[in-house]
């Protein structure tokens, strides 16, 4: 027990300057940043938001976890009537597991194979490209496979909508900060849209936007399940994720983290009207402006004005796992990072508690 306390001390201070792969979520070492964004949109969106006929689960879990999520992405829960803090609840719950896969941040072992999954679907969901979105044609590949599964997550949210007041309810199962892994109850169509809205916010963090389109259309999509393994090539591949354009908050960001939040009220006030109206020509309109690629930027020198964005992306590019493990990675291409440590050693506490 003494020899597991030791380790699981070294881990959490490894882990102060962890990265995530997304925009990060929040936990004991990282900011709310979907969280805060999801939430922001969530009150600026509420009076065009129709969802006082929804029904509220059973008992009064998920009241205590909503609090804690809410309370979490720097609102105050008590704003809000109790269908609107279910809502918001179950847009924070599918925002969450779209980055956790519902695991904790320390269990490194699950996290490894949800984070490595190399399926398009999985690497679509962050706005990422996929193995074979190679050269300039993987620019569009990727973000047309982006937008059909925001796509598909609103038909399925509108098909859960259609379901009886109890069909619309689901349960998922979460990790919190000392909660450990909980179950709770969300509603299932607003839970997708969390998922979506996640998603959208990802493109953001994940891809160079064009200075001269306002920040609104993509010049190139980054690539992450290829640049933690070895042989990654960016004129084939893309961009290399990168760790530094992950905080939402640091200074360089800051147009970036207003863009996604606006991008995310225009989202929700699309979605409500499609969910009113049937159909998803206003999130197809949403898409339209914040989700396209500007085929000519990569073609010019200056990247429609962009260039200093893929300065901001090369500074802490995410690199192969074994190279950033032992150390050995190329200065400026895949710096070390200490997260890298904590799978042996959450294998090393495993093998303990068995023990």
């Amino acid at each position: 027990m003494k020899n597991s306390i030791v380790i699981i001390t070294f881990l959490g201070s490894l882990s102060l300057n962890g990265s995530a792969v997304a925009f990060h979520v929040a936990n004991g070492m990282t900011d709310p940043c979907h969280e805060e964004m999801t939430s922001t949109a969530f009150f600026e969106t509420l009076p065009d938001l129709d969802i006082d006929a929804i029904s509220l689960p059973d008992g009064n879990r998920w009241r205590r976890v909503a609090a804690f999520l809410i309370d979490t992405s720097g609102y105050d829960p008590s704003q809000l009537n109790e269908r609107q803090r279910f809502v918001l609840f179950s847009l924070l719950v599918g925002n969450r597991l779209t980055d956790t896969g519902g695991y904790s941040f320390t269990d490194m072992e699950s996290k490894r194979w949800f984070q490595g999954d190399g399926s398009d679907e999985a690497q679509y969901a962050h706005c990422l490209r996929g193995e074979l979105d190679d050269h300039l044609a993987g620019d569009s590949r990727a973000i047309a496979g982006t937008r059909a599964q925001i796509l598909g997550l609103l038909s399925e949210g509108t098909c859960r909508l259609a379901l009886t007041s109890t069909g619309q309810i689901t349960r998922v199962g979460l990790y919190l900060d000392y909660y450990g892994q909980v179950e709770v109850s969300v509603h299932h169509a607003w839970f997708l849209i969390g998922r979506a809205l996640h998603t959208l916010q990802d493109s953001f963090s994940h891809t160079i936007r064009s200075e001269q389109d306002d920040l609104k259309k993509i010049v190139t999509v980054m690539n992450f399940i290829e640049a933690v393994r070895p042989g990654h090539d960016e004129t084939r591949d893309g961009l290399a994720h990168s760790d530094n354009m992950d905080n939402c908050y640091s200074e360089d960001m800051v147009p970036l983290t207003a863009a996604a939040r606006q991008a995310s009220a225009d989202f929700l006030r699309a979605v409500a009207s499609d969910f009113c109206k049937g159909g998803n020509s206003n999130v197809k309109g949403v898409l339209d402006e914040w989700l396209m690629l500007n085929p000519r930027c990569m073609r010019r020198d200056d990247r429609c004005g962009s260039l200093r964005w893929f300065k901001i992306a090369r500074i802490q590019p995410s690199g192969d796992y074994l190279e950033q493990m032992i150390g050995c990675g190329q200065i400026g291409k895949a710096s070390y990072s200490p997260w890298f440590l904590l799978l042996p050693l959450a294998i090393i506490i495993r093998r303990l508690k068995l023990g």
